[in-house]
């Protein structure tokens, strides 16, 4: 459950899902960071517009 007692989760409707990304990959060969922007299903209470991701990974 969240802090205001929701559950987070939601059904959707027959509309798709939209969401686009872009991101910096290859940071010190490990890291990529990314911002990720929701275009619909912004109805629902304590949901953001825009998230951040950041994420590593080891390649040899």
């Amino acid at each position: 459950m969240g802090s205001n007692g929701g559950t987070g989760t939601y059904a959707l409707g027959k509309t798709p899902y939209v969401e686009a990304g872009a991101g910096i990959g290859n940071i010190f060969k490990v890291f990529r960071f990314d911002v990720i922007r929701r275009f619909n299903y912004l109805d629902h209470p304590s949901v953001s517009q825009y998230g951040i991701k950041f994420s590593f990974s080891l390649d040899f």
